[in-house]
């Protein structure tokens, strides 16, 4: 991540230089999702906001929506899951979340946030609909991750049939791929 981080850094002084605003957010998004996973949440969350900030400058509003979900992201990462569904759950209101990828990320995210908070069946219907989501898009890995999700829904509601179901599926997806992460995902669940 610092590697990726100096690139990033790299990346926007370029883009500073020849005007671009729109890549220049782009840098600032990536930059804070380094610092995110560096465990620099202030640096992080001072890009998410300059991020955000050009992307609404450039009138790019799904752009903006990525930010905001990641932002969402961060909120969890420092376990104030309230706050984090609260914002993200503000997104459901934006026409712009049409676009399948965002809109299964936001779900996911926000499952993520219930499951948290110990509110399974809320969590379920969020990954349910991410998984139907990603199921029209036909994209065998996030159907794979959708369904591990799922199964980890149904296992803490006490329903191993159905739990069993969908990580035997999940599961058999991310081996044909050799999804390393989402197998051990799965196993953990």
């Amino acid at each position: 991540y610092p590697k990726a981080e100096e690139y990033y850094r790299r990346g926007a002084a370029l883009a500073v230089q020849s005007g671009n605003l729109f890549q220049l957010a782009r840098f600032k998004n990536t930059t804070a999702v380094a610092l995110q996973h560096t465990g620099d949440t202030a640096g992080a969350l001072r890009n998410y906001n300059a991020a955000l900030a050009l992307f609404e400058a450039v009138g790019n509003q799904p752009a903006a929506i990525e930010v905001i979900i990641n932002k969402g992201g961060l909120l969890m990462d420092q376990r104030r899951f309230q706050e984090a569904l609260d914002l993200l759950s503000s997104l459901l209101l934006k026409d712009e979340v049409a676009d399948s990828v965002l809109l299964g990320v936001l779900y996911t995210r926000i499952a993520h946030g219930w499951q948290q908070l110990k509110q399974y069946r809320m969590a379920l219907g969020y990954d349910l609909r991410a998984l139907a989501v990603r199921r029209k898009m036909g994209y065998p890995l996030s159907i794979s991750s959708s369904m591990i999700n799922v199964a980890s829904d149904y296992f803490l509601l006490d329903r191993a049939d159905s739990g069993e179901y969908y990580i035997k599926h999940g599961l058999d997806v991310a081996l044909r791929y050799n999804m390393r992460n989402l197998v051990q995902n799965a196993y953990r669940h």
